[in-house]
């Protein structure tokens, strides 16, 4: 069996199309546009803390894959 084709390495680089393609930079821009009219700090910061929190996770995510791959 080649390695490239083994299951396990078939699944991390579907896991890694799936995280290329889940679209974080529309997310994002759609949640800074919707907060440009807040007025309300504890909003704002809150908003914020999900967008970082979900691109750290995400950066963890390509990581783990990454070395997985290697």
């Amino acid at each position: 069996m080649d390695v490239a084709s083994s299951p396990s390495v078939l699944e991390l680089e579907n896991s890694l199309a799936l995280l290329a393609v889940k679209g974080t930079v529309t997310a994002v821009t759609a949640k800074l546009n919707g907060i440009r009219q807040e007025k309300n700090a504890e909003v704002i910061r809150s908003t914020y803390d999900e967008i970082v929190n979900e691109l750290l996770e995400e950066r963890a995510q390509a990581i783990q894959i990454a070395q997985a791959l290697k």
